[in-house]
């Protein structure tokens, strides 16, 4: 699994140079890679904790919608619609994700995935939690993803 936390600490964050509120790829510690040349992981489970996810960063993202067994977590910026189904809630026009509620949904993903839920499952889980929160979390890629080996 990868996780990428937006953020100052130079471990990991969006790389913003096509414009505000943007991301065109992503730093890890001091290497930024460009989302157009194709980066691509072998993770099954990538957490993108991250400022600025946008449908073109999707798009360079090569490797998620194109198969089975990876799937991208990402944040959609702005109410959850499962508690705001007729629009309404906290907006987020900065496209922002608070870091440290970003580390809890983590622990409770991470719970869910450890509990034989496959990615989908568990993050529809996680969202059931997101009363209050201006963005919520999405997949692309392969939603039955899990860490199951083998049921117990």
């Amino acid at each position: 699994m990868i996780v990428v936390f937006d953020g100052h600490a130079d471990v990991g964050n969006s790389l913003t140079s096509l414009g505000y509120y943007k991301a065109s790829g992503l730093c890890l510690f001091d290497t930024c890679l460009a989302a157009q040349s194709g980066f691509m992981q072998k993770a099954k489970v990538t957490f993108l904790a991250a400022c600025g996810i946008d449908t073109d960063f999707l798009s360079y993202w090569q490797q998620v919608g194109k198969g089975k067994g990876q799937a991208l977590i990402y944040p959609v910026y702005g109410p959850n619609p499962t508690y705001y189904p007729n629009g309404g809630g906290p907006t987020n026009p900065q496209h922002s994700v608070n870091l440290i509620a970003a580390a809890q949904d983590l622990q409770f993903l991470l719970d869910q995935l450890a509990a034989w839920n496959n990615v989908r499952q568990a993050v529809e889980l996680l969202n059931g939690t997101l009363t209050t929160a201006n963005y919520y979390w999405a997949i692309e890629g392969d939603p039955s993803v899990t860490f199951a080996t083998g049921k117990q």
